[in-house]
């Protein structure tokens, strides 16, 4: 019995045993049956896996399964902290639809970057202002993170004093960049309310978030129909910007960005395509007579400050402003594939701009003439002319400044750039042997390598001077080719005897350290080391106040009238806002294997730290061949008995011409003119970033006319193959090395690259 109902009946046997009265219900349905709790929508949403109750009331009510009863009508409990555990999601952003009522009561900033290219000036980042009532959009470029405070208050002068208006609130992501003590200080004295989005919420800012990646999906857009270096995303951005504020918005569909910021309508009569060829006006104080009214430029924008168009010179690599221009608007020359990088994309941690340097770049001084030491100097060069002046005013109308919305952010201090590392002098081997043919060459009993003397065996004693060596044969004066000695050095603990023609290694056994011979050509060598190490003049003060300075005086002169007579440069007058790196002198003594004097040496070198990456350079990789080629090619020549050559070209580096216009301060000792007159490069020369580069194209386009290929696998082997006749070329930077069975081809190759270079 239950609350006095009768639930079964049963009937006791004698022996105690009580059998119900019924029938046997299914098993399924005795499982719904037994159970501790009722069977509700609650217990079968558990029980098939928290699936959602509307697909469980279907399931029964359209009896799409059996054994799935409902013994109770409770609804479902709506809160199931298992099903949130597991599938709960944040909720969608709708729009709030509140909208400040007049210019200046709510900005909107984001950060984007950094960008994988940065501007000639160090630009990485830009930071976007937007006026929530106008939509009005101002960017401004930074170099760092911690710039966007600086950002802001030229931001807030600029605003305030066009709109006559104050800004009440400031939103952002909360950043590092907006939150340090000077901008909330500044915020707090301003009298401007801070807003901030949650935590990786960057839906709470998306007019600013939204805005920056339409602007660079629009750049990376006109930069691909444009054909230009990603350098120039900074006149793109400008461009953009300019052109964005003057086209309608959803939120404002009456007007534009630009008629609700400035209360006049936008005139879009000389918008142009970005990057479209332009046949731009020269002025006639900028030209001669006979010469073309006109210049072929590409289009990339518009000053901020001027009624004119910007453009670029690709010839003169140089900005132009003018007002008078024709417009072809079907072809997009772009740039040749010299000035751009190949696999240049813009991204985040990405920047190009060719943009000129800002108005408080400092430039390096010139260092004053000399009226000492460059005279007497100077006196040498009069036997060739000097190298006319040119006019260092550009054929453009103007130049340009930087991109129209952007606010210039005044540069970082300059860093002090390290000292210039000497470039290596070349070596020049001695002239090699008969070269003998493989069946003419004597086979010898391999030396046993293992035995090489290792670098830490048992010290020498200090071995007798050679007896080449003694104050005996030196003269009181000696010419330039009697040998040199310095003052006794210390005792090394170790030294290392020259390698000699058909020299074989030995074992090192105290033979050696007894025997007179091995002693006098340690010491020779020891000897030769110490005045090799010691004495040549760094800088061409120490050249002039050095007992050679009579030598080195000459060697100077000869450096000097070489380059005059190669064109490497030309004397002009540093324009205004242009930097002229430094240069300097390495000075060295050539000597022969004896340790004689050969030669006085000294080369005049460009600080290449001082130059400022898309500006003074872009690309700099010269290819150069692994070892394991050489010694493929050398194991070839063996086998197939082929003829070897070897060729060194003479300052290959100044061989390689210039396509960056880069201004060089004069050589010390050899100023002429006044103290703005500078070298402009006209070739390459040491010490510039891309000199190996220049030269290796240089070399490149002369062994193509030779009729060489360079290999795919290996770039810096050249192959010339012409029916049966093959020539293998490793080249590494100048030195080349030629094998092929043809003896009268390599002496022909080798007569024609003398054609082209010094050998």
């Amino acid at each position: 019995m239950r609350n006095s109902v009768t639930l079964f009946r049963a009937r006791i046997t004698p022996n105690n045993a009580a059998y119900i009265d019924g029938t046997t219900i299914p098993a399924s349905e005795a499982a719904c049956a037994i159970t501790t709790r009722p069977l509700d929508l609650q217990l079968w949403h558990e029980r098939l896996c928290h699936h959602n109750s509307a697909d469980i009331q279907k399931l029964i009510s359209n009896g799409l399964a059996t054994g799935i009863t409902l013994s109770s009508s409770v609804k479902r409990d709506p809160i199931c902290e298992p099903c949130l555990a597991g599938k709960m999601h944040s909720s969608p952003f709708p729009s709030t639809g509140h909208r400040a009522s007049a210019p200046l009561d709510l900005i909107h900033s984001d950060l984007c970057g950094p960008l994988s290219v940065s501007t000639p000036e160090g630009y990485r980042y830009w930071c976007v202002f937007i006026d929530d009532h106008t939509h009005y959009r101002v960017v401004v470029l930074l170099r760092r993170k911690s710039d966007t405070f600086n950002a802001f208050k030229l931001f807030k002068a600029l605003a305030e004093n066009q709109l006559g208006r104050k800004i009440k609130a400031l939103h952002d992501d909360k950043g590092g960049e907006y939150m340090s003590k000077e901008f909330n200080s500044f915020c707090d004295d301003s009298g401007i309310l801070r807003t901030h989005t949650a935590r990786n919420r960057p839906q709470q800012n998306g007019d600013a978030e939204r805005a920056n990646r339409t602007m660079l999906e629009d750049v990376t857009a006109m930069l691909a129909q444009a054909n230009l270096p990603v350098r120039f995303w900074g006149r793109c951005l400008a461009t953009q910007v300019k052109v964005w504020n003057c086209l309608p918005t959803a939120s404002l569909p009456d007007k534009t960005p630009f008629e609700a910021w400035f209360s006049r309508k936008p005139d879009l009569s000389r918008f142009r395509v970005f990057g479209c060829t332009a046949y731009v006006f020269v002025q006639r104080d900028k030209r001669k007579k006979l010469e073309s009214h006109m210049q072929k430029c590409i289009f990339v924008g518009y000053p901020p400050d001027y009624s004119a168009w910007t453009f670029y010179n690709p010839v003169t690599q140089q900005f132009i402003i003018s007002e008078c221009a024709e417009f072809d608007e079907r072809v997009f020359p772009g740039l040749s594939t010299k000035e751009t990088t190949p696999s240049a994309q813009l991204q985040l941690l990405e920047t190009p701009a060719s943009q000129p340097a800002p108005s408080n770049s400092i430039s390096l001084p010139i260092a004053p003439e000399d009226s000492g030491t460059s005279q007497t100097l100077l006196s040498r060069l009069n036997t060739l002319p000097t190298p006319p002046v040119a006019s260092s005013n550009p054929p453009s109308p103007a130049a340009s400044p930087a991109p129209a919305p952007f606010l210039d952010l005044p540069p970082p201090p300059p860093a002090v750039p390290p000292a210039a590392p000497q470039p290596p002098a070349p070596l020049v081997p001695p002239a090699p042997p008969a070269i003998l043919r493989q069946s003419q060459r004597e086979v010898k009993k391999p030396g046993e390598w293992w035995k090489v003397p290792r670098p830490a065996p048992r010290p020498y004693e200090r071995p007798q001077r050679a007896p080449s060596l003694t104050p005996d044969t030196i003269p009181a004066s000696p010419p330039p080719a009697a040998p040199v000695v310095l003052p006794e050095p210390a005792p090394a603990p170790q030294l290392v005897p020259p390698p000699v023609n058909n020299w074989e290694p030995r074992d090192p056994s105290p033979a050696i350290a007894d025997s007179d011979d091995s002693d006098n050509d340690l010491g020779g060598y020891a000897e030769v080391h110490a005045a090799q190490v010691g004495g040549d003049p760094r800088t061409f003060k120490q050249a002039m106040a050095s007992p050679q300075a009579q030598h080195w005086e000459a060697a100077a002169a000869d450096e000097i009238l070489t380059l005059i007579a190669n064109g490497t440069w030309e004397l002009v007058e540093l324009p205004p806002g242009e930097k002229a790196i430094p240069s300097g002198w390495v000075f060295k003594t050539k000597r022969t294997s004896t340790g004689d004097v050969e030669r006085y040496k000294g080369r005049v070198v460009a600080k290449g730290c001082s130059q400022r990456p898309g500006i003074d350079y872009d690309d700099t990789y010269s290819p150069t061949f692994r070892a394991a080629t050489l010694r493929t090619t050398l194991a070839a020549a063996g086998i197939e008995d082929m003829e070897l050559r070897s060729v060194d070209i003479s300052a290959a580096f100044t061989d390689g011409d210039l396509e960056e216009v880069i201004y060089m301060r004069q050589p010390e000792g050899f100023h002429e003119g006044g103290p703005n007159v500078v070298c402009r490069l006209k070739k390459s020369l040491y010490g510039l970033k891309q000199a190996a580069r220049r030269w290796n194209k240089q070399l490149h386009s002369v062994l193509l006319e030779l009729g060489f290929t360079h290999l795919q696998s290996d770039r810096s082997v050249y192959i010339y193959a012409k029916g049966e006749v093959r020539i293998i070329m490793p080249v590494y930077i100048d030195d080349i090395t030629l094998a092929s069975k043809n003896t009268a081809l390599l002496d022909q190759t080798v007569l024609d690259l003398s054609k082209h270079f010094k050998l």
